[in-house]
């Protein structure tokens, strides 16, 4: 979970408990469907990826970046478990989407 996803899952639960309370001081038992702090869903989780460009030449670096794309997710799950992480060669190709940059690993 990224501090961005938890700084606005901790302020969803405070909201939730603020609105609890509310009922619970007068007496009131909070309507059908009303969600408990418990129950705020978390968010989900996102991958860090550490990636080198370049790696080898002389412009050599290190870029991060976080993916929560089911797709990449996948195709790193399977890299994990072919046991290639960190020997993979891969390209990595940055999409803009819906004002975000979205990274295509292939």
């Amino acid at each position: 979970m990224t501090r961005p996803q938890r700084k606005d899952y901790e302020r969803a639960v405070a909201q939730q408990r603020e609105e609890l309370a509310r009922y619970t001081d007068h007496g009131i038992t909070p309507p059908e469907g009303f969600v408990y702090p418990e129950q705020v869903p978390k968010p989900i989780g996102k991958y860090l990826v550490s990636i080198v460009r370049n790696a080898g030449a002389a412009n050599e670096r290190e870029h991060k970046f976080f993916t929560g794309d089911g797709e990449n997710k996948s195709i790193l799950n399977q890299l994990r478990e072919q046991g290639l992480i960190g020997e993979t060669l891969c390209t990595v190709r940055p999409a803009r989407c819906k004002g975000f940059t979205r990274y295509i690993l292939s």
